[in-house]
């Protein structure tokens, strides 16, 4: 049994090391301070050229009020104590995404509402919402408002293509496509987001994980979107597992994968390749954790795009999962 879990998660990154798009730059984790708290439960980001980074927080700062979120702007990632709350007090949605539309100057925000606190079902919705209303939630209008019935499985994957088309993904699929044995869910595309658009339904092949070690990990789960192009999208997956080892005992780990969704044109649905895997040990040496927002940020020096990928702690404070619930930056590369 001995080092069996760093085996297996070499084995899982050399399983698809060739054709990779991305090279990895660097990670870093990280409990930064900002004016006015500590930023914690990062699960979305945005990069706007001229005004900086928009970053969402879920539970509004505390573990306690899982139906509210912040937004925030700062110059810099990690963020540190330039960053400006814009949320004069959290909305209350626990927030997911945020993603910028320049073209129309909207704000789109997903969210998800957790039963325990709601005493309902879990629903999620996704919000638009003008950038200069954002001190003002109340503006927020509904394009999309649905119960899940699966607990921790709503909306948390929004993208913007350079068209204004709005994507839209389920983390493990919509009603009546969560079953393990069903590997195909739908995103929605709306070609113009506004209340009352019926958008596209799309098929992708998502991945399950029928040896996940919790049972509402076990459908998958889609943790974000990002725009390359109107037809092609970047898909982040992740999932937990737990290993026994003989040294370590108990181990929580993400399982994570980077995706190239391309949209066939004659078949009208995602045909998905691996871009980037996220378990090789050589990379990431002290792991990976709650995988959850992604964005494209500044280039490098030699003018190559970069994707930033950032790590939702929860807020938590249990030692036995503080190797995975923690802030964390990614940074990639393309080749």
């Amino acid at each position: 049994m001995k080092g069996c879990c760093s085996f297996l998660l070499l084995a899982l990154a050399c399983l698809s090391a060739r054709g990779q798009a991305f090279t990895f730059v660097s990670s870093t984790t990280f409990s930064p301070a900002y004016n006015g708290g500590a930023f914690r439960g990062l699960s979305g980001i945005d990069y706007v050229p001229g005004q900086g980074w928009y970053v969402v927080s879920d539970r509004g700062g505390s573990r306690t009020r899982v139906n509210e979120g912040n937004i925030f702007l700062t110059d810099k990632l990690p963020p540190d104590t330039d960053a400006r709350q814009l949320t004069p007090k959290a909305m209350p949605f626990s927030l997911e995404s945020i993603r910028y539309d320049a073209r129309r100057d909207l704000v789109y925000l997903s969210a998800e509402r957790d039963s325990a606190a709601a005493g309902e079902q879990d629903s999620t919705v996704v919000l638009a919402l003008k950038r200069s209303e954002l001190g003002n939630p109340a503006q927020a209008v509904r394009l999309l408002s649905w119960v899940s019935g699966s607990t921790n499985k709503g909306v948390e994957g929004l993208a913007i293509t350079p068209s204004g088309q709005l994507w839209v993904a389920p983390e493990a699929g919509w009603a009546g496509e969560t079953a393990m044995t069903n590997p195909t869910v739908h995103f929605l595309r709306y070609k113009e987001p506004a209340p009352g658009n019926v958008p596209d339904s799309i098929s992708y092949p998502i991945d399950r994980f029928p040896n996940a070690y919790y049972r509402n990990d076990k459908p998958g789960g889609i943790a974000e979107l990002l725009a390359i192009d109107d037809s092609t999208l970047l898909v982040l997956e992740r999932a937990y597992h737990v290993f026994l080892d003989q040294d370590q005992g108990k181990r929580e780990v993400v399982l994570a994968r980077l995706y190239r969704a391309q949209l066939d044109a004659k078949t009208g649905a995602f045909a998905k390749t691996e871009v980037f895997n996220f378990n090789d040990p050589n990379q990431f040496s002290d792991g990976i954790r709650n995988l959850e927002g992604m964005a494209w940020g500044p280039a490098s020096a030699e003018g190559k795009r970069r994707l930033y990928i950032v790590a939702d702690d929860n807020f938590e404070y249990r030692p036995e999962r503080m190797t995975t619930q923690k802030n964390q930056l990614i940074i990639l590369e393309t080749r």
